[in-house]
Order: C-alpha cells, then structure tokens, then sequence
C-alpha cells in the first residue's frame, strides 16, 4: 500500500511522489500486510518531456531501460561521477498531492 509502480518505473506514492528510497530491513519480526493501493499516473505524463534519454513512454510497459542506462552510464563519465544517477524524472513527479 505504499503507492505504484510510474511511467518512470520507479515507486510513486501520493505523498511524495517518487521522491522516496527504500532500503532492505531483515526482520522476523510478524508484519501485517497492508492492500495494494488501486492508483496510477493518471492524467500525469510530467516525466515524458523532461527525460533526457527518452525512455520514458505513456505506458509503464514501454519504458525503456536500455536508452536509460545508457544515458545514465554518458552522465557518470561526462561528470566524473562514480553511480549512474539522473533524477530528472523524480525531480517532476509529484504523485497525486
């Protein structure tokens, strides 16, 4: 129930759209299990036209990770940077606030 799976293939929630990181926790510790949330993008294609690789489509099924990656792998060798990070796509994403 924390949100949905965006154009731009990463985790949006309502609240923070995909401003959010999650990290693995191993826990034995009895969790309860929420619902799924039953959301999308909507209306909301912000993340197309901004996307310097292009590889985001109207249909999350669409996107493409290749052209992703490769232009994430062109920005960590023009900027002298040791991960493949962009954000552009997250910097627009609002979910639904």
């Amino acid at each position: 129930g924390l949100g949905w799976i965006g154009r731009n293939n990463l985790l949006v929630t309502p609240q923070y759209g995909a401003q959010v990181r999650l990290v693995t926790v191993l826990t034995d510790y009895p969790l309860k299990v929420d619902t799924p949330l039953n959301e999308d993008c909507g209306d909301c294609y912000a993340c197309l036209s901004v996307c310097p690789a292009g590889a985001i489509k109207e249909r999350k099924e669409d996107f493409d990770h290749i052209a992703c990656y490769k232009k994430l792998d062109e920005f960590r060798k023009k900027y002298n940077i040791g991960h493949h990070i962009c954000g552009v796509c997250v910097k627009v994403c609002g979910g639904k606030r």
